[in-house]
């Protein structure tokens, strides 16, 4: 089993040898990929294990590396076994798992989380895959106090910088004013930001977490009226 320091190596390792076995004349065949797939699990057993273990910060680690080598691979591998979409969610499920955990500890390692996460979310490998980026970068608001959240805002702010020249900028602005709200949200808690969530009601995301607060709080007529509205304004595409 992998020791303190090198968590993060054998996955590495593990994965570029898997890459470089499974590429045929640079293709990767739905076959290869399954393969390596299967590598990636493993490797994400070892950071379940690291986790279990308390090593949280080298499961953290490894995690968002896998997490960017299944991005990097979904842009040049048949993919269309859906395994490496399973790989990819497990990743996600554990990089949660490790920052919910890290949340609760010191200062400077829910900084040293958070930077990673920043760092890892910049990369070119996430261009064309925002979702995948939001997603990522959506993991990271546990992390995050007054201070940090400056940082991660800053960020956002880059992304939509040149938002007009992406493909669906629509998208990207949804998703970014979720990851927003949901931000918010963590730092100043739902009643301070009731306003913002019902400013944006159309995006179906924010909705959903409206008809929710509504059902926590036994306001079962705020809870249908929310529903209907949306079902009348899908009728009426």
């Amino acid at each position: 089993m992998a020791g303190t320091n090198d968590i993060l190596e054998v996955a590495k390792m593990t994965i570029n040898a898997s890459i470089k076995c499974n590429t045929v004349r640079g293709f990767i065949g739905w076959h290869s990929c399954d393969n390596i797939c299967m590598d990636m699990h493993d490797v994400l057993d070892m950071c379940e294990d690291a986790f279990k273990r308390e090593r949280y910060q080298e499961s953290l680690e490894a995690d968002t590396y896998v997490l960017v080598s299944g991005v990097k691979l979904a842009s040049c591998a048949d993919s269309s076994s859906g395994m490496l979409t399973d790989v990819i969610m497990r990743a996600f499920e554990l990089i949660d798992l490790s920052t919910q955990t890290i949340a609760k500890l010191d200062a400077a390692m829910r900084k040293h989380a958070l930077s990673l996460i920043i760092k890892e979310a910049k990369k070119k490998a996430f261009d064309g895959w925002d979702s995948w980026r939001y997603e990522l970068l959506g993991k990271a608001v546990c992390l995050c106090d007054e201070k940090l959240a400056v940082k991660l805002e800053k960020l956002l702010d880059v992304f939509l910088e040149d938002i007009e020249n992406d493909y669906t900028p629509e998208y990207k602005r949804q998703e970014d004013t979720i990851l927003r709200y949901k931000l918010h949200r963590h730092l100043k808690g739902a009643d301070a930001v009731k306003d913002e969530l019902y400013a944006n009601l159309h995006i179906r995301e924010i909705r959903i977490i409206a008809v929710k607060d509504a059902t926590d709080a036994r306001n079962y007529n705020e809870a249908e009226k929310l529903c209907l509205e949306q079902i009348k304004k899908e009728d009426g595409r």
